[in-house]
């Protein structure tokens, strides 16, 4: 009646797990799906099934969701004012449809680029490293590179890139097509901190494209996403639709600081990124 509903050790099952596998933190569309051609519809199905299975099916996010499924987190609570030092910033997507071609891969990169690369600019950090992450159509295969850069950025092209570099090297041959695809920046250090310039650096430039980048992230900022675009993205309008700055979503943090313990063949860990 007070629009409060008390979940507790012993009702959770009757509570929750009657709910659809959707509502689930981490069960996006494509999981969803591939869970229903298992016959899994509710969390309650989910969390009853063998945690190595769906390791098998997911990897490291499988021991997650059965640990979420089952109200496993034993991690410390935290202070109110308690935050995270931030080590990396990134996002990845899944797409609305197969990506197919290097073009499908570049508007995307771009999307979650002008996102990452906005994200870093606005918490005054650079990026020393980029990461690409993919995954393929049938959610079954998925990797991840990195690759250290000569001069720290916060500039979307750069960082789409490099990551595009790095998709072209780890996935040009076109095995299978992909569905989800993400970029990060990592190892990150203040937007102050003194450095070493190189010996071929255009200070002048850099600083124009800084400039650059900030006034279209304030133009988005308040405008929306598509006041401002770069041409390529007008060819694939349902791949570059996502604002993925906008639809970030901030995990809680005891999900990967040793909140989440797991058991592999006898053995208990805790997942952690």
């Amino acid at each position: 009646p007070d629009a409060c509903t008390i979940i507790r050790p012993d009702n959770f099952r009757e509570t929750v797990w009657t709910l659809p596998v959707g509502d689930l933190l981490y069960v996006g569309r494509a999981t969803e799906k591939k869970l229903a051609k298992y016959g899994i519809h509710t969390i309650g199905q989910l969390a009853e099934l063998p945690q190595d299975v769906l390791s098998q099916w997911f990897g490291k996010v499988g021991a997650v969701l059965h640990a979420f499924a089952n109200g496993r987190d034993c991690s410390l609570v935290a202070p109110k004012d308690f935050s995270e030092p931030v080590k990396s910033v990134g996002n990845s997507h899944t797409c609305v449809r197969d990506l197919k071609t290097d073009l499908d891969v570049k508007i995307v990169l771009y999307a979650l680029s002008e996102s990452v690369g906005a994200r870093l600019m606005e918490q005054g950090f650079l990026a020393n490293t980029i990461e690409f992450t993919f995954c393929t159509s049938d959610m079954t295969k998925w990797g991840t590179r990195q690759r250290k850069i000569a001069v720290p950025t916060c500039l979307s092209k750069q960082i789409a890139d490099t990551a595009y570099a790095l998709f072209r090297e780890s996935y040009g041959d076109w095995r299978q097509p992909l569905r989800k695809i993400g970029v990060r920046g990592c190892d990150i250090v203040s937007i102050d901190t003194p450095r070493q310039l190189t010996l071929f650096e255009d200070v002048e430039k850099m600083d124009k494209s800084l400039a650059l980048e900030r006034s279209v992230n304030c133009l988005r900022e308040r405008f929306g996403n598509k006041i401002i675009q770069r041409g390529v993205m007008l060819l694939a309008p349902e791949l570059s639709g996502v604002d993925a700055k906008r639809d970030h979503t901030i995990h809680p943090v005891g999900v990967f600081t040793g909140g989440v313990s797991v058991n592999w063949g006898g053995y208990t860990t805790k997942i952690t990124a």
